[in-house]
């Protein structure tokens, strides 16, 4: 978090982090996601403890696998059947090979600027800079990574976030050979320009027209709530891919699709359409911390969620008004709120671009290292709620953010000339 060496973490316990200095900080990172039942959360450490006295790995099956597949399953429209895998990257890289297999085309086609993991393909056109960028209305594939091979590159189509028209002849275009759409339906770039829901809408229904597998990365999106983002919205994908938290804090990933989707990996004779193994894979200490987190996370974990966040949104709402910045809270999904400087709408990755060459060295980066030097953990002011927080952690975080916008004011209300309007690579780091 600081120059030139990060905070290490010692031990956490519920939603506080100690590092090795001793200093305790409220985190609202969660490990992105992973931990949104806190630190050392007795339950699903005892899971752990007992497995671990058991068999840490195996090349047989745990009925906790089986355990872990139902609670998840329950909860998703497209839970017929599902698989694991130690990451969501390696998660969204099985996704893919199913669909390719399925509709039997090599093309797959992604959102500009969405973010789906490491895998060097589809990781293009996750964060292409201005001299990039082409024609909004049909985005060019960029490498993200310097050895990409060149070959790759054409495999892949970009969609313009929350354009319907220009994404709909694009899917046309590529239709004969685009096998899926790949979309993470709740937020692009951590929140910021996420796609709306008419556009969710509309990738399904013409995916449906043009033969096209829809597949949902909701690696981050299944938190916001009991049936995730997917059933939240309404919008129901071919293949939904899932991580974080669903291990408990430990290595997962998992692909999820109904009976005849997931046939693929249905051995036979000849063996299976979709080969899908993996040392680790399924392994019984993720499965039972898995277990674990998902009996926790109930209806009323997610109210309290919410209850939570309203509180938070308020309180740090009234504080920019008393000092007259110019920002405002947003909740982009159940228990997670961002805070935005300036009234510009961020509804794709440029526009995302252009808010951090505006907004990053002279206000999110100040912000965020004032809030870690009074005890509160944030990333990219991305404020995420997790279980064990109380009503008083909400204060304690509130205390914290009057006190540091209150120093900052002049700053962020854009008084400070030598660092207003900063434009230079520096300022989108952070998103690279």
């Amino acid at each position: 978090m600081l120059e030139p060496h990060p905070n290490y973490l010692a031990y956490g316990k519920g939603c506080w982090a100690f590092d090795v200095d001793g200093n305790g900080r409220i985190d609202f990172t969660n490990n992105f996601g992973a931990l949104i039942h806190g630190y050392s959360h007795p339950e699903i450490v005892k899971a752990i403890t007992e497995q671990a006295g058991r068999a840490v790995c195996s090349t047989m099956p745990t009925s906790l696998e089986t355990e872990l597949a139902a609670l998840i399953c329950e909860r998703l429209p497209t839970g017929d059947k599902i698989r694991f895998t130690n990451s969501g990257t390696e998660a969204v890289m099985l996704a893919l090979k199913m669909a390719r297999s399925i509709a039997g085309k090599p093309k797959i086609a992604k959102i500009e600027g969405g973010y789906h993991g490491q895998y060097e393909y589809i990781d293009s056109s996750s964060t292409p800079s201005p001299s990039q960028w082409g024609d909004p209305t049909e985005p060019p594939t960029i490498a993200r990574n310097s050895g990409t091979p060149g070959y790759m590159l054409p495999q892949l189509v970009v969609l313009p976030c929350n354009d319907i028209e220009s994404s709909r002849k694009i899917l046309a275009k590529h239709k004969e050979a685009l096998a899926a759409v790949i979309v993470d339906p709740m937020q692009l770039q951590v929140g910021y320009g996420r796609p709306e829901v008419e556009y969710l809408k509309a990738l399904r229904d013409e995916a449906t027209r043009l033969g096209i597998l829809l597949i949902f990365d909701e690696v981050v999106a299944f938190r916001n709530g009991l049936n995730g983002t997917q059933g939240r919205v309404g919008v129901t994908p071919d293949i939904t891919v899932l991580g974080k938290f669903i291990g408990g804090g430990l290595p997962v990933g998992a692909v999820c699709g109904s009976d005849e989707v997931m046939s693929v990996f249905k051995i036979s004779r000849e063996g299976p359409r979709v080969l899908h193994s993996g040392t680790f894979s399924a392994n019984p200490l993720t499965m039972a911390a898995g277990a674990a987190t998902m009996r926790l996370l109930t209806s009323e974990v997610f109210d309290r969620f919410q209850s939570l966040q309203d509180r938070l949104s308020d309180g740090m709402d009234s504080v920019l008004q008393t000092y007259g910045v110019d920002a405002r809270l947003e909740q982009y999904c159940i228990g997670s709120t961002k805070l935005v400087f300036g009234s510009a709408q961020i509804r794709n990755w440029r526009d995302l671009y252009q808010y951090y060459q505006n907004h990053q060295l002279s206000k999110v980066a100040p912000l965020q290292e004032a809030l870690l030097k009074r005890k509160v953990l944030v990333s990219r002011l991305s404020f995420l709620i997790s279980s064990p927080m109380t009503e008083a952690d909400i204060e304690v975080v509130l205390e914290a953010f009057d006190d540091a916008v209150k120093e900052l004011a002049p700053q962020l209300r854009g008084e400070c000339a030598d660092l207003n309007g900063s434009v230079n690579q520096q300022a989108t780091n952070s998103l690279t």
